[in-house]
């Protein structure tokens, strides 16, 4: 099943241990992981992304979503 989350979660695993993949590969993971209500795990995923590449627009937009969804707000509107 495509949408099953115990694939969704060691597709995930891969994708954080191969640099190889695709930046936009580990993007649109962290979308999932925000859209699946797992902010927590999406706000480590995107901080890495803003890290590898700080001025990347997407990056960033993509962990000020996730910093809200965990309820980090506040810290979203710091950075």
């Amino acid at each position: 099943m495509v949408g099953d989350p115990q694939s969704v979660a060691r597709v995930g695993r891969r994708v954080d241990v191969q640099p190889e993949v695709p930046v936009a590969v580990k993007e649109l993971r962290t979308r999932m992981l925000i859209g699946e209500g797992r902010p927590l795990q999406a706000v480590v995923a995107a901080d890495g992304l803003v890290g590898r590449d700080p001025l990347s627009e997407t990056s960033w937009v993509i962990l000020l979503r996730a910093l809200c969804a965990a309820g980090r707000g506040a810290e979203a509107l710091r950075r």
